[in-house]
C-alpha cells in the first residue's frame, strides 16, 4: 500500500473487461497499474491507470510471465493482482505453488481451478452436489458426436 491507497495490478489491460475493472478500482480509490503483453492498450492509456507495464506472453512464456508479474508486484508495492484471463490465472497459479507471493492474487486455489477447467470433473462435482446438469459426453469425432446425440435425444448443443 502506498499512502492510504491500495495498489492493484490488473492484467490483460487490452480487454474491455479489464478496463472496466481498472475504472471501478480507481473510482473506489485504488492506485491501479494496468498490465498487458502490449505497450499501448485501452487500460494502459486510461486516465484511471496510475501506470502501465508489459509482461511476456503467457501462452508462449508462462513461467517468465508469472516471474515478471510477481517481480513487478514486489518492486511496485502491489497489494493485489487481479488476473483477467485464464492464461494469466494458469501461469500465476503454477508459480504460486512453488514460491512465496509478494501480494494477494484474486484467484481460487490451484485444485479448485483445475476442477473448474475440467468439464468432466465439474460435471461430476455438480452430480455429487445434486446440481442439475444437462446430459452430455465428450466426442473425439463427428461419428461419436452423432452417436451421443442419438443416445441423449435431439435437440443437442455441440461445443
Amino acid at each position: 500500500m502506498i499512502g492510504d491507497k491500495p495498489t492493484v495490478l490488473v492484467t490483460d489491460s487490452e480487454r474491455a473487461s479489464a478496463l472496466c475493472v481498472i475504472r471501478s478500482l480507481a473510482h473506489a480509490g485504488c492506485r491501479v497499474i494496468a498490465a498487458s503483453t502490449s505497450r499501448l492498450t485501452a487500460g494502459g492509456v486510461s486516465r484511471f491507470a496510475h501506470r502501465s507495464l508489459v509482461y511476456p506472453d503467457p501462452m508462449i512464456r508462462p513461467k517468465e510471465c508469472a516471474e515478471s508479474l510477481l517481480e513487478s508486484a514486489k518492486s511496485l508495492g502491489v497489494d493485489l493482482i487481479v488476473p483477467v484471463t485464464d492464461e494469466i490465472i494458469l501461469c500465476l497459479s503454477a508459480a504460486a505453488e512453488h514460491q512465496s507471493l509478494p501480494c494477494a492474487i484474486a484467484m481460487a486455489a490451484r485444485r479448485s481451478l483445475e476442477t473448474a477447467w475440467d468439464k468432466h470433473e465439474t460435471a461430476e462435482l455438480a452430480e455429487r452436489l445434486a446440481v442439475p446438469c444437462p446430459e452430455g459426453d465428450l466426442a473425439d469425432n463427428g461419428e461419436q458426436a452423432l452417436a451421443t446425440a442419438e443416445r441423449i435425444g435431439w435437440p443437442v448443443v455441440v461445443k
